[in-house]
């Protein structure tokens, strides 16, 4: 029931805590090519990208056309996240996300250590999720 969108509340106390909330507890992150990604690799999340969307596929913002950029090709070619391309690819991706969650998990290790070279960043991170989540349970 939560959708990552910008409310222009930022910092409102229970958007913080749905998103804290869904990192945390996610089986699988489906998207197209979102910083999100970066966060689930830091969790050890599986992630699923969209390769397909309903716009034609010459058009400037197609789903496709997304990974080729240079800001997320590294991503793409780590290995670390799979690239859906169809429904049914997208259907069988999730299933398989939720039976093997450790399948790419070496290659999202790698990815967080390329991300976060020789800094604790990865563990600050979650360390100050995991901190904000138990501050909001008291």
């Amino acid at each position: 029931g939560f959708v990552a969108e910008n409310t222009w509340k930022i910092g409102d106390q229970r958007s913080i805590t749905n998103f804290v909330e869904l990192l945390q507890f996610s089986d699988v992150l489906i998207n197209i090519a979102s910083t999100m990604t970066l966060d689930a690799v830091l969790f050890d999340t599986p992630v699923l990208c969209l390769n397909f969307n309903l716009l034609p596929k010459n058009a400037w913002n197609a789903a496709h056309r997304h990974h080729q950029y240079p800001h997320f090709t590294h991503v793409i070619d780590s290995g670390a996240v799979t690239q859906v391309g169809n429904m049914g690819e997208l259907i069988n991706g999730i299933n398989h996300s939720i039976k093997n969650p450790d399948h790419k998990s070496s290659e999202r290790e790698i990815l967080r250590t390329i991300l976060t070279p020789d800094l604790p960043t990865g563990v600050l991170i979650s360390d100050s999720i995991q901190n904000t989540i138990e501050h909001l349970k008291k």
